[in-house]
């Protein structure tokens, strides 16, 4: 619920999976449903999420343009269904202090358009994970733009508030298998359905990206891995928010950028990304993310007069 301008409070603080906080957004989340089926989209499920108030909605996996279709869909309509019940659906990243954000992860895999199989499988992986080279190449691309795909697919100041160590969201640039927190992770598939189940979890979006340009410059950078054959390294399956300094150094991994600012000094470097998408367009938008960054950092916030005013 909005109780002010600048203040919104959860409608329930109920656990994550708990059976009470399906009570409590019931009406509402049977509502969101209907009214996907109705716009021609199939949810494949609805959880009850660690955050307060917090929902996750999985929808059947599309071709890109349609999955972003859905996205644009799915917020409109969670929107307007909320506003029928004197409430409101926020997709901000990280909307409560202290409590697990809000992502807008892709599930990404590789179909052969003339065999229809899926290119991403091997089930002779030598790592074990039943990936393919070319998905190997494919995530060594992501991994290799990460910092510079940071500032499409996690685009506001508040998004780098949910990219942070131990939050259930990722901060360091890596991929393991079923390890949430490596920037991609390899989910677990079911059993004797490996070849049509195995894909990529990118976990660094958040649903304040456009959904186009945010999928787009994630194929692109996965294109790229492709075409040069950039190698991942190796996947680890270690907490990667528990390795030290030194650890991190060991594996050669690096971290998210931790603000906005940060990740567009990277996308603006970036000259695969910025041809690949459009010179133009991206110049552009990083102008504008910019008075974005210099708006927020010219704001005086009740935590600085709280913390500051008392002792100064």
């Amino acid at each position: 619920k909005q109780t002010a301008p600048d203040k919104v409070e959860p409608i329930d603080w109920a656990r994550c999976f708990s059976t009470v906080g399906y009570d409590a957004l019931g009406d509402i989340i049977l509502e969101i449903i209907d009214a996907l089926k109705a716009s021609g989209i199939s949810v494949v499920r609805i959880i009850k999420e660690y955050g307060p108030g917090q929902v996750e909605i999985n929808m059947k996996h599309r071709n890109i343009l349609r999955a972003a279709d859905d996205m644009v869909v799915l917020r409109d309509v969670a929107k307007g269904v909320a506003a029928k019940h004197g409430l409101v659906a926020t997709f901000m990243a990280k909307p409560f202090d202290w409590h697990a954000g809000s992502g807008m992860h892709f599930h990404i895999s590789g179909l052969d358009t003339e065999t229809g199989k899926n290119v991403f499988y091997d089930k002779n992986d030598k790592k074990g994970l039943n990936l393919s080279r070319t998905a190997y190449y494919f995530i060594g691309g992501i991994l290799h733009h990460m910092k510079s795909l940071s500032a499409i697919v996690a685009p506001t100041i508040n998004s780098y508030k949910r990219l942070i160590p131990g939050s259930w969201a990722p901060s360091n640039i890596c991929y393991g298998y079923n390890n949430r927190s490596a920037a991609i992770r390899i989910p677990t598939t079911r059993v004797g359905k490996e070849e049509k189940n195995i894909r990529i979890e990118f976990r660094t979006p958040d649903a304040t990206a456009n959904p186009y340009l945010a999928l787009a410059a994630t194929i692109a950078a996965g294109v790229h891995g492709i075409r040069e054959e950039i190698d991942p390294a190796e996947p680890v399956n270690v907490d990667a928010y528990k390795l030290s300094k030194e650890e991190r150094a060991k594996r050669n991994i690096e971290l998210l950028p931790t603000s906005l600012r940060e990740a567009l000094e990277y996308l603006d470097r970036d000259d695969y990304l910025k041809s690949e998408l459009g010179s133009e367009l991206i110049e552009e938008y990083i102008k504008i993310k910019k008075v974005e960054c210099e708006s927020y950092e010219h704001y005086v916030s009740p935590w600085e007069i709280k913390n500051y005013v008392p002792v100064f």
